[in-house]
């Protein structure tokens, strides 16, 4: 009976692991060649707290230098993934065209622009686009995110929807997402080991810095 247990068990384990994408996941902010430190940051476009949490941690990245000389991104990895929640009707269609754009160009500057719109123009996407079907919410995103994004063509942009090109890349990253425990967005990793994710940019501070203080950093 034990054996059958454990058998079970290795079974169901092993029905979830996710597949293995073709290149690592996650959409990289800073990938510094002497790293000290690793940030895994796991966010839904749609969600609210993402966008509250979005200010703060870019103020961080983009300004903070340790010991007020190396900028903070030369010594931490930083990488986005997306994990669209249920509840948001519609996140899934920006992640699957944040996967589109990142691929089309090569890579993620463009998609940071892009989830930066994205953020600024969430309510259309949530409580303003309750009343439109799929295809409506498809084209309204394409319509107004090429207006803005000079790197997004709204045929393009369609033409993905229309094939699904990137739907299993999208995919693959949230069950990846799912596997690592991920529930909720945003969810921190420092490290691999998953944190509270801070709120204001002295709480990064407090967070990261003391694991990139070292003899590489004294003065």
């Amino acid at each position: 009976m034990k054996l059958v247990i454990v058998l079970v068990l290795a079974f169901g384990l092993a029905a979830c692991v996710p597949p293995i994408p073709g290149s690592p996941d996650g959409f990289v902010f800073s990938s510094p060649s002497n790293k000290l430190a690793r940030l895994d940051i796991y966010e839904d476009l749609l969600c609210p707290d993402c966008k509250n949490f979005e200010p703060a941690f870019k103020n961080f990245l983009n300004t903070y230098k340790v010991d007020g000389d190396v900028p903070i991104t030369d010594l931490v990895e930083v990488v986005i993934h997306l994990f669209p929640l249920p509840y948001h009707h519609h996140a899934f269609y920006p992640a699957q065209l944040g996967a589109f754009i990142a691929d089309k160009n090569q890579n993620h500057t463009e998609y940071f622009q892009f989830s930066d719109w994205i953020f600024d123009h969430q309510e259309e996407f949530n409580a303003g686009s309750v009343e439109l079907n799929e295809p409506q919410v498809k084209a309204k995103l394409c319509a107004e995110a090429s207006a803005d994004l000079s790197f997004l063509n709204e045929q393009e942009c369609l033409d993905e929807f229309n094939s699904n090109a990137h739907n299993t890349d999208a995919r693959i990253s949230w069950k990846i997402a799912a596997y690592y425990g991920v529930s909720e967005t945003p969810t921190t990793f420092l490290n691999g080991v998953q944190v509270d994710s801070p709120l204001t940019t002295q709480g990064w501070i407090d967070l990261v810095v003391p694991y990139v203080k070292s003899e590489n950093t004294s003065s």
